[in-house]
């Protein structure tokens, strides 16, 4: 679901007026949390498998890290936490690489694997909240929030930080230390829209006016088309290029 598409309108008007209306009040996390995953779900729901046992793990060894008071034990979580989104991490980023390595040849299993979208952001993510708790006096906010709530409780603020859909897709990564004390009720008065309306314009501008436009030039940089380019248009094209992952992102980040 593009964000510059109809269907992420009806979207965002449907969590926006959910989120602040008064029934859903006492519910904003899981509000966003269901409307989370809607969102990743909607071209391929059995990715939501992935990302809840993604979700799930990075809650348990965060929790634990947090709440065990040898810190032998507690960087042992940590080691282990860290290795297991990396492995998984690494086993989906390059399991085609692998079979190709094996000469396992294109049909089997391992190339077969799909590159689950937005892997790489929730898997730093579960790293940053399982490292954060362990910094104990970095981190003295996001401690206590987490000692002083129950494992229920911060499962739903752990799926929050994962999953909230603005970031989820394409980043920028969070940290656990500035989000998780953040995760309070939200009210409707106080919504900083001039800041809100000016982010959304200049990201929209950036996304659909420039982004997008260059990136119908910068498609001849693809194979056959540079072999018959000049040196001069095709720098130019490296530059157009430049500019256009600049505002794809910049554009994105700021929407």
């Amino acid at each position: 679901m593009l964000f510059n598409s109809f269907e992420f309108i009806v979207f965002f008007a449907t969590v926006f007026c959910g989120y602040y209306s008064p029934p859903f009040c006492t519910f904003q996390v899981q509000w966003l949390v269901l409307v989370s995953c809607v969102f990743y779900a909607w071209t391929n729901p059995l990715l939501l498998i992935l990302l809840a046992l993604s979700v799930l793990f990075n809650a348990i060894a965060s929790f634990a890290v947090a709440n065990v008071d040898s810190v032998t034990y507690r960087f042992r979580i940590v080691v282990v936490g860290v290795g297991v989104n990396l492995a998984i991490l690494g086993f989906f980023k390059y399991a085609g690489l692998i079979s190709h390595s094996l000469s396992l040849g294109d049909q089997s299993w391992l190339a077969t694997i799909p590159l689950p979208i937005g892997i790489s952001f929730y898997t730093f993510e579960g790293i940053s909240l399982i490292v954060d708790t362990f910094r104990e006096k970095k981190n003295p906010d996001l401690i206590e929030k987490v000692r002083s709530s129950g494992f229920y409780d911060h499962l739903q603020s752990t799926a929050l930080f994962v999953t909230i859909f603005p970031h989820l897709i394409a980043g920028p990564i969070l940290k656990a230390n500035s989000f998780f004390p953040g995760i309070t009720r939200k009210d409707y008065r106080n919504i900083n829209w001039s800041g809100a309306i000016s982010a959304l314009i200049s990201g929209y501008f950036f996304k659909t006016v420039v982004a997008d436009n260059i990136a119908a030039q910068t498609n001849f940089l693809s194979f056959p088309y540079y072999k018959v380019m000049s040196l001069a248009t095709s720098l130019t094209m490296l530059m157009g290029y430049s500019v256009q992952i600049f505002s794809d992102f910049a554009g994105y980040s700021l929407i």
